[in-house]
C-alpha cells in the first residue's frame, strides 16, 4: 500500500482555452486573445460554443420564418381586403388577430435563432440581426401606430385616408425578409 502524501506542483496550471470565434480562430498567445477585427466578427458563449443542432436548429427557424411572413404579409394580406364581403373594418379585425398571432410566433423563431446563433457554430448572425431588429422595430415602434388607427377605424373614424403607419410596416417588412433570405442563405449546407 502505497502512503505517500499527494504532492504539490510548483508548475502553474495551464491556462484556460479561450472562446471560440465565428471565424474559427482561437487565440493562443496574448496578441492573438484581442483577434483582427476583419476576421473576429462575432464571439460564441466559451461553455456552450459546441451546441451540434444550432445549424440545423437556425435554419429550419429562419426559413419557417420566413415562408410565415411571406405568406402572411404578402399574400393573406393584401388578398383579404379583395374577397367578397369583406369591409374596411371586418378586414382590419382580421388582421389584428392574424398579424398578432404572427409577431407572436415570429418572436419565438426570432428567440431560437438568437441562441442558435450565440451558442453554437451557426452562422449567419449579421442577417439574423437585420430580421431581428426588424421585427422589434415593428413591435415596439409602428404596431402600437397601427393599433390605434385600427382602433378609431374600428369605432367609426375616418377611413379615406391612407395609413403611413402602414408603409412603414411593409418597409420594414421587405428589410425583415431580405435579413432572413440572407441568413438562410448563409445557413444552407
Amino acid at each position: 500500500m502505497n502512503s505517500a502524501a499527494p504532492t504539490l506542483s510548483t508548475r502553474p496550471a495551464s491556462p484556460a482555452p479561450l472562446p471560440r470565434f465565428a471565424s474559427g480562430a482561437r487565440g493562443e498567445g496574448p496578441d492573438d486573445a484581442v483577434g483582427d477585427a476583419a476576421t473576429v466578427r462575432f464571439m460564441t458563449v466559451p461553455i456552450l460554443s459546441t451546441f451540434p443542432a444550432a445549424t440545423p436548429v437556425a435554419t429550419a427557424a429562419t426559413w419557417l420564418w420566413l415562408g410565415m411572413v411571406l405568406a402572411i404579409s404578402f399574400l393573406e394580406a393584401p388578398l383579404k381586403f379583395r374577397a367578397p364581403g369583406i369591409t374596411l373594418p371586418l378586414g382590419l379585425g382580421i388582421g389584428r388577430l392574424v398579424f398578432r398571432a404572427l409577431n407572436a410566433v415570429e418572436t419565438v423563431l426570432a428567440v431560437a435563432l438568437v441562441v442558435c446563433v450565440l451558442l453554437g457554430p451557426a452562422p449567419g448572425e449579421v442577417g439574423a440581426a437585420v430580421a431581428v431588429l426588424a421585427l422589434l422595430v415593428q413591435l415596439v415602434a409602428i404596431r402600437p401606430r397601427l393599433t390605434r388607427r385600427t382602433d378609431a377605424v374600428l369605432a367609426g373614424g375616418p377611413t379615406d385616408r391612407r395609413s403611413h403607419a402602414h408603409v412603414a410596416y411593409v418597409v420594414v417588412e421587405v428589410v425583415k425578409v431580405v435579413g432572413l433570405v440572407a441568413t438562410g442563405v448563409v445557413l444552407l449546407p
